[in-house]
């Protein structure tokens, strides 16, 4: 056989042939590397706020912690009423006791001490026990009388008063009238009165008959009976 000639010039290309069957799929090729992150986007808007949850139980009681320092003691607070029994005081006069004269004041004196505690005192003043004297303030109930003698006829008043600090309280004033010679008349009524720690009260009586006395009658016999003293006053405190 003889060698091969060079190839001849390409033909024009003929009329394209009608598109064949499609074939059956090829083999899934690889995935592709994962592309690039994208830009972040605009925050969306805020959502409603939802319900409270249920509250929780409550945890237990921790330790107790240290003590603190102690405090500076604070000022002592003012003196409380006296306990125990209330202060009293009870005193009675032996002596009679004249009239300073007509329309004199005169102060009713206690020459002796019945019983009394160390809220309740009788102190002198010039010499004479005429001031009832209270430790403490307060309010003490009194009680006193008086035996009143009249050694002149016809009839007369005695006012009898009281004065705290020396200066008289009002409205405790009792008039009584004394009739014929002689007469005993024994006068006596309850007053209440309100006190400072130290302050002291006075009774004092009155007469347009200077012959207008307070008088005591000694112990008597049959029967046997104890002195009537001229004058007798008890303080108890009440409050």
């Amino acid at each position: 056989m003889g060698p091969q000639g060079d190839p001849g010039i390409q033909g024009i290309q003929g009329i394209q042939g009608p598109i064949g069957p499609q074939g059956d799929p090829g083999i899934q090729g690889l995935p592709g590397t994962t592309g690039l992150q994208g830009i972040q986007g605009d925050p969306g808007a805020q959502g409603i706020q939802g319900d409270p949850g249920i509250q929780g139980p409550v945890g237990p009681i921790g330790p107790q912690g240290v003590p603190g320092a102690q405090g500076i003691q604070g000022a002592q607070g003012p003196k409380g009423d006296p306990g125990g029994l209330a202060a009293f005081g009870s005193y009675f006069d032996t002596a009679d006791q004249p009239s300073g004269g007509a329309s004199v004041q005169n102060t009713m004196e206690f020459n002796s001490t019945d019983t009394a505690t160390a809220g309740v005192s009788m102190v002198s003043f010039g010499g004479l026990p005429t001031r009832l004297t209270f430790a403490d303030a307060g309010t003490y109930q009194l009680d006193f009388s008086a035996q009143v003698v009249k050694t002149s006829g016809g009839t007369d008043q005695i006012d009898i008063w009281l004065a705290k600090e020396g200066v008289n309280i009002p409205n405790t004033n009792a008039r009584m009238l004394v009739t014929a010679t002689p007469s005993d008349l024994v006068i006596s009524w309850t007053q209440f009165v309100t006190v400072t720690a130290g302050q002291y009260i006075e009774v004092y009586w009155s007469s347009l008959d200077g012959t207008m006395a307070l008088a005591s009658t000694p112990a008597q016999i049959t029967p046997t009976r104890p002195l009537t003293p001229s004058t007798r006053i008890t303080a108890t405190r009440v409050s």
